[in-house]
């Protein structure tokens, strides 16, 4: 006898984080779930019956743009599907006729369209948009660029194909809130499990129905912990993703450069926004790149760039040792002015890379 409510599933492929396509099953069950947290999610920000919502997410590998439309229709918003679809002139065109008051894209995508869509977009009154954003990390450049080219307030939302959004900004509030649907720990680098409280920090791990544990592979640090009545988040804890734990690039001796070594440093140079370490294999040595995003206003100056490189040396003996050795042949520091961030195709910037002679392959 078939249960509809547990035994119809459908699946879509996720290309995650490492870019490797997987198989993610959804049944009724869960589905329901994940439709009921988005839906909760965009009341918290204003989406109700006199809400517009454009769903800029694609419908096809991946579940992303249904989830929203049936999370949107929840709270009985108008809903315009658009998919990956908005970069032409007439869908922008339909789309000032709409007047959304929503939407939900990545900020890259708005972004770039938001550039197109300028020209004859024409006056759209006060800030009073907000973009839902997901699928990707949204940084601090991000986040400026689709907010002034939009006139838009960008959310952030954390989440795993695996298990949909796991943790969102909230209004007025201060990090990413933990979804009340799972049970939380940390794990510690030296491999200690504790319970999620204040000022825990560690990889971000989730107790998942029949009692498996899945690891996230995200540093996380607990920001602090309350009841979030309003938004029926009930008790929750706020987290910042630091990075990713297994985000690693190795110079040719096998010395290591980690997420956790980019949080050091970044943590030493209160001048820093973000940077991304290359190590470029090449016939004459190794060279590492320290690409750095300064915060707004700052230019990069001789002493931050001499205390970059004192403080990159002083965490890493190894990458130390490397250096003098000759393993690696040149260390320097770029703005990412004069070298962008090299991204994924899916829009991620990791921390850590490593090239082989400028390319990303052997």
């Amino acid at each position: 006898m078939i249960h509809p409510e547990v035994d119809y599933s459908i699946f879509y492929l996720s290309g995650g984080t490492t870019s490797r396509p997987k198989i993610i099953e959804y049944n009724a069950l869960r589905w329901k779930q994940s439709t009921a947290v988005k839906a909760r999610l965009m009341r918290a920000w204003g989406v109700d019956h006199s809400a517009r919502v454009a769903v800029c997410h694609p419908f096809s590998p991946w579940a992303m743009g249904q989830v929203f439309v049936e999370g949107a229709l929840h709270c009985g918003a108008k809903v315009l599907p658009l998919g990956l679809e908005a970069n032409q002139r007439p869908i922008f065109e339909y789309l000032k006729q709409f007047d959304p008051t929503h939407f939900c894209a990545t900020a890259s995508n708005l972004a770039r369209w938001g550039r197109a869509f300028e020209p004859f977009a024409g006056s759209r009154g006060p800030k009073s948009r907000v973009v839902l954003t997901g699928g990707e990390k949204l940084t601090p450049a991000k986040r400026a660029a689709v907010e002034q080219l939009w006139d838009i307030q960008a959310v952030d939302i954390y989440g795993m194909a695996e298990f949909d959004m796991i943790a969102s900004e909230l209004p007025e509030r201060t990090g990413l809130w933990l979804v009340p649907e799972y049970n939380y720990f940390i794990r510690a680098a030296e491999g200690v499990t504790e319970g999620i409280c204040d000022q825990a920090e560690g990889e971000l791990c989730l107790c998942v129905p029949g009692g498996g544990v899945h690891a996230t592979g995200d540093l996380v640090r607990v920001l602090s912990s309350g009841l979030v009545k309003e938004y029926d988040w009930h008790e929750s804890f706020a987290i910042e993703v630091l990075g990713r734990i297994n985000e690693t690039a190795s110079t040719s001796d096998g010395a290591m450069i980690t997420s956790a070594h980019v949080v050091a440093i970044i943590e030493e140079i209160p001048e820093l926004e973000a940077i991304q370490i290359l190590i470029d294999h090449r016939v004459d040595g190794d060279e590492i790149s320290i690409i750095t995003e300064l915060k707004s206003g700052l230019r990069m100056q001789p002493e931050i760039r001499q205390r970059l490189m004192s403080v990159f040396t002083d965490c890493n003996i190894d990458i130390s040792d490397s250096i003098r050795h000759g393993i690696v042949a040149a260390v320097a520091v770029h703005s990412v002015l004069e070298r962008p961030f090299i991204t994924t195709r899916r829009g991620k910037t990791p921390r850590v890379l490593e090239l082989y002679n400028g390319g990303l392959q052997p």
